[in-house]
């Protein structure tokens, strides 16, 4: 486990590249813009990236936890088929719209605007 929350100025992930044993991080309160440098975590299974600068978490998807309130995210499309996914938490950013077939599996551990609203399209 590491945790680098409120760091305020963590922005590079690459020094991280190599933590290829690692299977929880937190860095949330950060100034995170790209997850990249995280994609070969193979052993990551929970990433709190909760508040930060994030647009794109394309390169997470063998998580069982991940946390992205407070980010720029505006598609959760791209977590279509995280079938190890039991956490997903997206409240507070510019959605577009939630995918919550995304993890079908766990409906009830997402956290997606309330689904009988819809969501602002932009």
């Amino acid at each position: 486990m590491l945790n680098l929350t409120n760091n305020k100025k963590a922005r590079d992930l690459t020094p991280l590249a190599g933590l290829t044993a690692l299977e929880q991080l937190y860095l949330d309160n950060n100034a995170i813009e790209d997850v990249s440098p995280l994609q070969g975590l193979v052993n990551l299974r929970i990433l709190v990236l909760s508040s930060n600068h994030l647009r794109d978490v394309t390169p997470l998807r063998k998580l069982r936890e991940l946390m992205l309130s407070y980010n720029q995210i505006t598609d959760t499309s791209v977590l279509t088929g995280m079938k190890d996914m039991r956490i997903f938490n997206v409240i507070l950013n510019p959605l577009r719209e939630c995918v919550p077939q995304a993890a079908h599996e766990i409906r009830a551990g997402m956290k997606c605007p309330d689904e009988k609203t819809p969501v602002e399209k932009k």
